[in-house]
């Protein structure tokens, strides 16, 4: 059953600190770990792309990757870079 997601409220700085690393990581790891096409301007795409390869636990993995929210997702993808950082 698919579950319908909404953008929600996309913040600027959250997005475009997810957009750098996950540009970062793709450029270390490789293009073939991703199926094209690449959408790093899709906020949706990044959050869920970066949320599938950070080191997350895999509860904390598992939560970001079932919220239907996308700025939501970045919010909290944003927290955890900010953190770990």
């Amino acid at each position: 059953e698919f579950l319908e997601d909404n953008a929600g409220t996309i913040g600027q700085e959250s997005f475009a600190l997810c957009r750098r690393v996950l540009k970062q990581v793709v450029e270390k790891i490789g293009m073939g770990y991703f199926s094209p096409p690449l959408a790093f301007d899709d906020p949706r795409w990044t959050s869920y792309r970066l949320a599938e390869v950070l080191p997350l636990e895999l509860e904390e993995k598992q939560s970001l990757l079932a919220l239907r929210n996308d700025g939501e997702r970045l919010r909290h993808l944003y927290a955890y870079l900010q953190q770990a950082a």
